[in-house]
């Protein structure tokens, strides 16, 4: 996982590359971050401004009765870009500065998972430096979350370049949205609807080693959480409808059966599907590679006593001279990322 992560720096880093430690922005009104070292519930008590290397941390913006969909511009229901239009995304980003001076980059995972229900709270709940058993948060370097899922940001950044020294350091936390104009066009930063705070981090070498483990078990788990359903989804309630005797339920069994030997396929269809049954796939310089089974197969399977639902897609390799081999699964779900998964009662 920390390969995979480690991948992302260099292509979602984001530009916030100030030299000193300039004033706090808030272009939201009546926006306030408050500061916790227990997760936060319905209100801001409990909050402090100054805590140890040692301490789990939390985050809480209340936004003086607008909602986090206004005060941000998160886009409606229908108009998100994660799978189900609904759920959407805040940009975050923690900064750590020493003397005034900005120490390293921010977090490179600013992308915040924020719920589809959540976007008409006038209040949002975060984690900054999770306890690993109630870490929440969800972060990503891609904003339709089609990537590795990591915790708390702070995490992230607990390294000799941002912390050379045992000693008190100020950490800025930022909640923004690179907001655009009516033609579509990204707008001048200055526009941008941002809301930051500050605290107090005392920072003691002697915990990076209990840092480094919680900020692996933190982790695991949002990683799992991410993926986890609770209910089956509507795909296998809508099966399509195909007449090609290649693709007739028996057919595919076998061919799910032979190709995926580590599971058990507890249900599958296939995908509602408008178009050419068949698509003949070429390289760069025209030359066929496959014929694809362009409807995906909608799976529900068993590995290691816990059930997953993901998708395949079956093609046909080109052998030559206008022949095709014999039809497998040509891709998984599974090898791009962690496939959904749920309990197994609701296998339906």
């Amino acid at each position: 996982m920390k390969k995979a992560i480690l991948f992302l720096v260099s292509g979602f880093l984001f530009a916030y590359t100030a030299s000193s430690q300039d004033a706090i922005r808030k272009s939201v009104p009546g926006a306030k971050i408050y500061f916790s070292d227990k997760p936060f519930t319905t209100s801001n008590t409990g909050s402090k401004s100054s805590f140890n290397s040692s301490d789990f941390i939390y985050g809480r913006i209340e936004l003086d009765n607008k909602t986090l969909q206004s005060a941000f511009g998160l886009p409606k229901d229908g108009e998100s870009k994660m799978y189900n239009k609904s759920d959407c995304y805040l940009r975050y980003q923690v900064t750590v500065f020493k003397d005034g001076e900005q120490n390293g980059q921010p977090n490179f995972w600013d992308f915040l998972y924020v719920w589809g229900n959540e976007k008409n709270n006038t209040a949002f709940n975060f984690d900054i430096l999770p306890e690993p058993a109630k870490a929440k948060s969800m972060l990503c370097g891609t904003e339709n979350f089609s990537s590795v899922i990591a915790s708390g940001p702070l995490y992230h950044i607990i390294n000799q370049e941002r912390f050379p020294d045992n000693g008190t350091y100020t950490i800025r936390v930022r909640l923004f949205q690179q907001s655009a104009d009516a033609w579509g066009n990204m707008e001048a930063e200055e526009k941008w609807p941002v809301v930051e705070e500050e605290f107090s981090f005392n920072f003691d070498t002697k915990d990076i080693k209990q840092l480094k483990t919680n900020g692996d078990a933190a982790g695991e788990l949002v990683m799992e959480n991410a993926y986890r359903l609770d209910k089956m989804p509507e795909w296998f309630s809508k099966a399509g409808k195909q007449n090609d005797p290649k693709v007739t339920n028996a057919a595919i069994a076998a061919i799910l059966k032979r190709d995926l030997p580590t599971k058990s396929i507890i249900k599958f269809v296939i995908s509602e599907f408008s178009g050419p049954t068949w698509q003949v796939e070429k390289d760069e310089y025209g030359v066929i590679q496959q014929r694809t089974f362009m409807p995906t197969i909608n799976i529900a399977y068993k590995r290691d006593g816990k059930c997953y639902i993901g998708t395949v897609r079956l093609w046909e390799t080109y052998e030559g001279y206008g022949k095709y081999g014999t039809l497998i699964v040509g891709s998984e779900s599974s090898s791009r990322r962690s496939d959904y998964w749920l309990d197994c009662t609701l296998v339906k």
